[in-house]
């Protein structure tokens, strides 16, 4: 169920910057609303993803995730552009959200 709670977290958070940005370039108010509705179904499965992990974990992964996908969707759909430096603290956070679920050895 983590997993399933997570992805429909990230999901509304996706949504959520999708109409921030749409209100960004209509100045049409509804898109707020509608960004606020996503953010709060957003922390939701939050609070439901806190059931199965700690709360700075799942905090960490939506910061994480929310980061990659609102840059996924600046690049790949709103056509906005990065630098070398952007790309380069993305696989910082890509490396240390994978670094989050490595298990320590026992030793």
């Amino acid at each position: 169920m983590f997993v399933f709670y997570v992805i429909l977290m990230e999901i509304f958070d996706l949504f959520a910057i999708y109409f921030a940005k749409m209100y960004s370039i209509t100045d049409k108010w509804f898109y707020i609303a509608l960004c606020s509705f996503a953010w709060a179904l957003s922390g939701v499965f939050f609070a439901l993803s806190v059931k199965f992990e700690s709360a700075a974990i799942v905090n960490v992964l939506w910061l994480a995730m929310s980061a990659i996908a609102a840059t996924a969707l600046g690049v790949l759909y709103f056509k906005e552009h990065l630098g070398v430096w952007q790309y380069v603290g993305m696989g910082i956070i890509v490396l240390g959200t994978t670094l989050l679920f490595c298990k320590p050895s026992a030793v």
